[in-house]
């Protein structure tokens, strides 16, 4: 399952300015790496969603960005790559909160049910004890 594509070119990533000393210093653009990482967050969820690996497909995406920058300077890569990385952390902490939200509320419905469950098994057992009573 290699169809991720990277959309654009690899300078739509990243911006170099050259400072005073006539130095090129790169830095990477947030908001296009914000849009590729949930491009790969959705392709990841795709693969998952039709009985994939997720783990490989992850590692064959980061082959194809490794590819998609391979000829861009050194210093680009790295800007780049920091950047991507902290939108990384950012896609699965958020990932991790709806995950720990969902887990949240099933535990609250257990909670319901099993108080529920409890409720009927003390009325049955008052029933069972009352019919032995009035006997």
């Amino acid at each position: 399952m290699n169809d991720f594509l990277i959309p654009g070119q690899p300078k739509d990533y990243y911006v170099g300015i050259t400072n005073e000393l006539g130095v090129i210093e790169y830095s990477a653009l947030r908001g296009k790496v914000r849009q590729l990482v949930e491009s790969y967050v959705l392709y990841i969820q795709g693969v998952s969603d039709k009985g994939g690996n997720p783990h490989t497909a992850s590692l064959d995406v980061s082959d194809i960005i490794k590819e998609f920058f391979a000829k861009e300077p050194a210093e680009a890569r790295i800007a780049f790559y920091e950047v991507y990385t902290q939108e990384v952390d950012a896609a699965t902490s958020a990932s991790l909160d709806s995950t720990n939200k969902i887990n949240a509320e099933i535990a609250k419905k257990e909670e319901s049910n099993s108080m529920a469950a409890q409720w009927i098994v003390a009325l049955i057992i008052f029933l069972v004890a009352m019919i032995f009573i009035f006997k």
